[in-house]
Formats: structure tokens, sequence, C-alpha cells
């Protein structure tokens, strides 16, 4: 739809992500494990440095981001654009990715 590219589109992500949490778990520190709160601050960033014309394109970059940046070995990333439509709650995509 051409009135999504001249808008800022909002957005839900959500992120399910795998990696060892052994280390994290016996020592119970934060530096031993993916912080949240810095996955989805880098996010927002990639986000407000990058445009997409397809949600499809947005899902595989954001994947590519995070699996890079971060130490994940496998994520599920599901983004859906809340209330497009007026009958219905909303269209996303959900993909899942492994490392290389």
């Amino acid at each position: 739809m051409s009135h999504e590219k001249a808008e800022k589109q909002i957005l839900s992500i959500d992120i399910v992500y795998h990696i060892n949490a052994k280390q994290a778990a016996l020592s119970d520190e934060i530096l031993h494990t993916i912080d949240y709160a810095s996955v989805r601050e880098n996010l927002i960033h990639f986000l407000n440095d990058h445009r997409f014309n397809l949600i499809e394109t947005l899902a595989e970059r954001c994947a590519d981001f995070l699996l890079t940046r971060f130490k994940m070995s496998w994520l599920q990333l599901s983004i859906t654009k809340p209330s497009i439509f007026d009958d219905a709650d909303g269209a996303g995509i959900i993909i899942e990715r492994t490392s290389s």
C-alpha cells in the first residue's frame, strides 16, 4: 500500500532466541548472557537507520543483524503491523533463522 511508504509504520516485534545459558545461570550475572534491553536498543537504532519496502525484507535483515550482533545460535522473529486493517488485529510474518 502506497501510504505505508510515506509514513513510519507501527510494528510489534517479538524475538525468541537460543543461547547457552549455563554460564549465566551459574554466575547469575548479566555479563554472561544477552541483555534483552541491549537487543531492544540496538534493534531500534537499526530500524531507525534503514528503510524497507516489504515486511519480509525487514524480517530477514533484522534476523541477520541480531544473529551477527549478538551471540544467538537461533532466533524466531515475529513482526506484526497491528491494526493495519479494520477487520483484523494485524498482519505479519514469523521467521526462524540459525547463525552460520
